[in-house]
């Protein structure tokens, strides 16, 4: 009875940990300047419990951070096509 439940502890778990994603590379398909905001493709592929990968949906909404510090900021074109680092 024990290691039953102990299996279905660390089941849970393993299925807790592959569900979740923190960042992923990306690529530019779309970039508003004004509002700093991109639409991006995700280049990873979700693998489902089944055991088939699909790939991410577009992600709208995501806004484009430049490197700053206290009174220096860094920024430069932003193209579509371009590779990214997407952090959830």
């Amino acid at each position: 009875m024990m290691q039953e439940f102990v299996k279905s502890v660390k089941d849970s778990a393993k299925k807790a940990i592959h569900e979740i994603h923190t960042a992923v590379p990306a690529e530019i398909v779309s970039y508003n300047a004004d509002v700093g905001m991109a639409v991006v493709q995700p280049k990873a592929k979700f693998k489902q419990p089944t055991g088939e990968s699909i790939e991410y949906p577009l992600i709208s909404n995501v806004p484009v951070v430049f490197p700053h510090s206290k009174n220096i900021s860094i920024a430069f074109p932003v193209l579509a096509g371009d590779r990214m680092f997407a952090c959830f």
